[in-house]
Parts: structure tokens; sequence; C-alpha cells
């Protein structure tokens, strides 16, 4: 493998409330999630035939697509043991992030965001960022990094705003200058004048995340399979064991270890070792 440069496979789904800021919770810690893991497969194609006999009980006919909700208790029991089993017996790590409702309607009621941000955009985003960290973390040397996100359930306009968030922060993750155009009239000679604004971001060489221009390519999918079912066992799972912290404490940091440490999976976890940014930002307060 050239270490230098990657081609990966991450595969989400998500569970819980994932719509706008504007929204308060309905209960007491009310929360979205998003978990995602990487395919140790070059393609799609090769891990779904890779993974199909190994689902294929859970299957009346051979082209049924499963979703853990559509199963019978048992059958969801012995699919979730499946999944463990493929993590515990590989080197596998897996991934999630979590959004508080309340948090976030707090962190935007002040400005005219409410009506424009989602839960999902943002834990979109912030599960592709905390992916890059681990290919970071994981190879030091990687330069440039060809992604492949793919994701079941998404509809064109969920699609467009994923994109939208990649466009909008890009800058963030490369040395791209970000360009911003604004147009005001002059009250002096009545002629609309245009100003571009652009922003440019830099990080000191220890803590350097950022890729160089065009070398961090981000594309997303759709596909419903065992490979995309594997994702919903762990989203469906995440949210039923961070549902069970927050019935005994609504503010808890959702993606602190504490929050999954009863999960089966909880030492497979990537990235809930240091205090997450989503718990300051989102933070529920009551």
């Amino acid at each position: 493998m050239n270490e230098n440069s990657i081609d990966c496979i991450f595969v989400i789904d998500e569970s819980g409330f994932l719509g706008y800021a504007k929204n308060q919770e309905k209960f007491p810690g009310e929360f979205g999630l998003v978990a995602g893991y990487f395919l140790p497969f070059s393609t799609v194609e090769k891990a779904k035939e890779a993974a199909k006999p190994f689902f294929a009980e859970f299957r009346k006919n051979d082209d049924d697509k499963i979703h853990i909700t559509d199963l019978s208790r048992d059958e969801q029991n012995r699919l979730r043991n499946k999944v463990f089993e493929i993590f515990e017996c590989n080197d596998l790590s897996w991934l999630y992030n979590a959004i508080s409702v309340q948090g976030m309607y707090e962190f935007y009621k002040n400005d005219d965001s409410p009506k424009k941000e989602k839960i999902h955009t943002k834990l979109f985003y912030s599960i592709i960022l905390k992916a890059l960290a681990f290919i970071k973390t994981e190879i030091e040397t990687v330069r440039k990094v060809n992604m492949l996100i793919v994701s079941d359930k998404l509809n064109k306009g969920e699609v467009k705003d994923f994109e939208r968030e990649i466009k909008n922060n890009h800058y963030l993750l490369t040395t791209r200058q970000k360009e911003e155009i604004y147009k005001k009239k002059n009250l002096e000679t009545d002629k609309i004048e245009t100003f571009i604004f652009t922003t440019t971001v830099t990080m000191p060489e220890s803590d350097n995340f950022q890729f160089d221009e065009d070398e961090l390519n981000l594309d997303i999918c759709t596909d419903i399979s065992d490979v995309t079912l594997i994702a919903d066992v762990l989203a469906n799972s995440a949210f039923y064991y961070l549902t069970q912290k927050i019935n005994d404490n609504p503010n808890i940091r959702l993606n602190s270890k504490e929050a999954i440490e009863m999960h089966p999976l909880a030492h497979k976890v990537w990235g809930n070792q240091a205090e997450d940014p989503l718990d300051e930002m989102f933070r529920r307060k009551r």
C-alpha cells in the first residue's frame, strides 16, 4: 500500500432525531446519532459478496434488503451477535457521533440558522471529520485520501445537503482558500459594488490535519445491502446503549467513553478518549 495515498470506503447509518435545530427535545436527553466503519475491502461489491452468506439466514428471498428493525426480536439479537462477532474476530474499529437535540437548539436559537441547520447534516460532517482523523492517526504519512461514503436510505435532498456541507467546509481541511462574494449598493454612487473575501486556514506543523489542495476527495453513494446492514446494527445498538445512559443522566456527554461503556463493542470504538467538540458546542444544559 502507498502510505502517502489511500483509497477507502466508509459506511455509515443513523438513528434517533435527525431534524432541524428549531426543534426542542421531546423527552429529556433526546439525541441523534450516526455510526460508521471502514470496509476492509477495495470495493463495495467485493464486500457484499463476502457478507451475503454471513447474513443469509435473515433473508426469505435472495435479493431481500434487510434492516434490523424489520426483524423479530430473536432475529435482531442473532443479527447483533453476528455483527459483534465480525468486529471481535477482526482488527476492526468503528466510530460514532451523537448530538443533543436540546443542545443544538440552544446553540442556534438566537440566529436565523434553526430554519436551515439539521442534526443529520452536522452528524454526517462530524463523522467524516472523525474518519479522516482516524486515517491521519493510523497512517501519519498520508497526504491524499479518496473516500467513498456509503449509506442507505439517503434521498436526493439529503445527499445535496451533505455535499453542500462538504463544499462549504472544504477549506478547513485543505490548503485551498475559501472565497465569499458580497454585493452592496454604494449610496454615494448609486452603483452595486462587489467585494471578494478570502479565507485561508493554516495549522501548526505538529497539529496539521490538513490535506494539500485537491488531495482530499469525498464522494457519496447510497446502497442497501449487507454492507450497510452492518452500519445499521452499529447505529441501532449505539442508540440503545446511549439511551440507557441518558435515562440516568440526560446531560451526559454523548460522545464520551462513559456514554458508550455498556456497548459490547465499546472497546472497539475509536475517537472517544478525548473530549469531543460536539459535546461542547451542542451540550445539553438543563
